[in-house]
């Protein structure tokens, strides 16, 4: 996964654990979605090299987003896009 395009699974927890009074952990993620704790700490941290479809489905569901664009940072997208524009 290259840096231009940055999925938002820190963001989507740290809001979750706001909503939710409680600090939601990488482990409790990971017994949710059966996603491998590395795996998503990979994910956070933009170290991952892709996401499978079966894995982003499995975040989008525990994330309760509407579309794979709730997942992404569109400040991310329209930096990469910005110049392409101009």
């Amino acid at each position: 996964m290259g840096k231009q395009v940055a999925f938002r699974f820190r963001q989507l927890r740290r809001e979750m654990s706001a909503r939710e009074h409680r600090d939601v952990t990488l482990k409790d993620v990971s017994e949710a979605t059966g996603i491998a704790i590395s795996t998503l700490s990979r994910l956070e941290s933009g170290n991952a090299k892709g996401i499978e479809l079966e894995t982003l489905t499995k975040l989008a569901t525990y994330y309760k987003a509407n579309s794979g664009a709730d997942l992404l940072s569109v400040e991310d997208v329209w930096r990469t896009l910005r110049p392409a524009l101009a």
